[in-house]
Parts: C-alpha cells; structure tokens; sequence
C-alpha cells in the first residue's frame, strides 16, 4: 500500500497541536509493516506557493499512490479521479470560536472544508464530541466520518513524585483558549499557595495584551523544545487547561503520562477521554478555576487520586494503536473505491 501524507503543515515554524499529531502519527505510520509512505511538502515558505501547491500539484502527485492522506484539517479542494482522499478534520473551531482567528483564516477555512469534506473518500476526527459539532454543521459527510483517538507521546511518561513549587499550562494566546481567566484564577490563590505559575506559549508576539496581568510569580516560557517541555510536566506541581474549546487535548493526556494533577475547564472531549483522572472546574470563569486550582493543591489524597487514575488513562492511548486503526481505515477506503 502507497500512501501519501500531506506535509505542508510540518513546514510550519509554530508547533501546535496539529503540528505534534502530524509529525508523532507520520512517524509511527512508517513503522508498520508493508506500507510504502512519503510525506511530500511544499519548497516555498510562501503561503500564496504553498495554496497553490496544496490544491494543484499535491493532487497531481497523489496519482501515483494508494492514498492520499492530509492530516491537518485542509486538503485539495479537487482530486483527479482514481485518487483516494482521507482527511483528518480536528476541529471545526474557526466556526464556533470564530473571534479567535483573523478574517482571512476564517473566510479560507470556511470556503474550502465544504468542498474538502465533499470530495473525501473519508474524514477522520479525533473525539466523538468533536464528530457531533462536524455533523452539525456538515451534516452531507453522512457516515462516511470515524472517530480516531491521538496517542500519548510516551517520553512525557514519569513516576517522578519530587515536584516542584510551580503550575504549569501549556496553551496558546488564541481568545479560546482563555489565559486571561487562568491568570486571574492564579492571582485570586496566590497569596494562599508556596506556588508560581508557568504558561508555555507559542507565539511571543501576541502576548502584549496580557502583561498588565502579570507578576514576578507569573513566567511565560516561548517554543520549549521538547526535552525542555517534557522537563517542565514532570517537575510541575499541577498542570491547567483553561480552554473554552478543545476536540482532544493533547497537554492534558501529557501532564497525566507525566503524573501531574490536571484542573480543566468543563470541555466535552476532557471528559470523554480523561474523565476520572481530571478535576472539573464548574465554568469557565476565574473564580471556578481558582477554586479547583485550591481544591487540588490544598489535598494530598485527591492529588494522589488523580495521579493513580492518570497513569490508567493514558494506557488507552498508544500511538501504535491510532496508526494501525489508519491503515485499516485506508485500506477500507481503497477497497470501496478500487477500480
């Protein structure tokens, strides 16, 4: 079997959620017996290029293979006909969280799935609570939708009980994301914890808007590499996620595998995939999160508790897994589809 992965996104110089699945899934892919797999990426570091290239040459390329695989939402918004498209859609959040992107992203995003999700063989998306939102603004893909859990990096594993006195968020300055509540949720504690805060973020540029919020207790931390990310899970304290919207959740599941305490934001895929390892918070505000960042912090045994049931968790998601259920689903799409 010959498939080809669209590449594009691993040119991109932020990593982000996408980016992480994207690269962990492709190498893990390679890996399995009898599949011939090439990533093919754009020479331009133009976004103009590199449309051109996703929606004109990409498709042209992928006659010459089984599948092809576009792995980050956008794909082709036409294919020849004999070429076999799988898209993985993680979210539809340029939809329901409209004011986090610019105008220009959401009018591309908007424009473009319609057509993608129209010409895929298949579309795969990463929670079930994420597969009702898709369906219900694109109710045309029928069933031709599965649902495909991400794995957890196993490096982020730890049993290390020798934490530091800080907690630590890993998220990025998207409105949705909701930093400015977890910041007003640690400012309302800070005087009752022996604990700073550690927000790693992405982009250095757009955190202007938040500095009148800070503190010499509060750090932000810009494009950890992974050894320094890793290093920051397995010493914190406690790990956050603050989001208002999440269709996975990657730093949740790796702060578990790293045996930290979680408070989350009462987001419908934490509670389909991490449900008893996670402690909830009742909203989205500053006082409900600072109220279970207390809950937590204050008690040995729930902290305990939750470490236990995290460890049990992220046994149900091996990346080993996520690439095999792929390649059953390829070869399904190229069996309905042959000739």
């Amino acid at each position: 079997m010959k498939i080809l992965v669209d590449g594009r996104v691993l040119r991109h110089k932020t990593i982000s959620g996408v980016e992480r699945y994207t690269s962990l899934l492709v190498g893990y892919l390679s890996k399995v017996q009898g599949v011939d797999l090439d990533v093919l990426k754009p020479s331009s570091d133009s976004k103009i290029n590199q449309h051109i290239w996703e929606h004109f040459c990409l498709p042209i390329k992928a006659l010459e293979y089984d599948i092809l695989f576009c792995p980050a939402n956008i794909a082709p918004v036409w294919v020849p006909e004999g070429v076999r498209l799988v898209v993985t859609l993680h979210s539809v959040a340029y939809l329901t969280q409209a004011n986090s992107y610019s105008k220009m992203f959401r009018e591309y995003y908007q424009k473009v799935v319609p057509h993608i999700v129209e010409i895929a063989h298949h579309i795969v998306t990463v929670s079930n609570s994420e597969r009702e939102r898709i369906l219900h603004y694109y109710p045309q893909i029928g069933d031709k939708i599965s649902v495909i859990y991400n794995g957890v990096d196993e490096t982020f594993l730890s049993t290390n009980k020798n934490r530091q006195n800080y907690i630590l968020s890993v998220i990025s300055y998207l409105s949705a994301k909701n930093m400015n509540s977890m910041i007003d949720a640690f400012n309302l504690i800070k005087d009752k914890v022996p604990y700073d805060l550690k927000i790693v973020v992405s982009n250095p540029q757009k955190g202007k808007n938040i500095s009148y919020r800070l503190s010499d207790r509060i750090e932000l931390l810009y494009n950890l590499d992974d050894d320094a990310l890793i290093e920051r899970y397995i010493n914190a304290s406690l790990f956050v996620m603050p989001s208002r919207y999440e269709s996975f959740c990657f730093p949740v599941l790796e702060a578990l595998a790293a045996g930290t305490p979680v408070v989350c934001t009462p987001l419908d895929a934490v509670r389909e995939i991490a449900a008893d390892a996670v402690f909830f918070s009742e909203d989205f505000g500053s006082k409900s999160i600072s109220y279970a960042m207390f809950s937590v912090l204050s008690n040995p045994y729930t902290i305990e508790n939750l470490r236990k049931n995290g460890y049990e968790i992220v046994k149900k998601y091996k990346w080993e897994d996520t690439a095999s259920k792929y390649i059953s689903l390829f070869k399904e799409v190229i069996r309905a589809n042959e000739g």
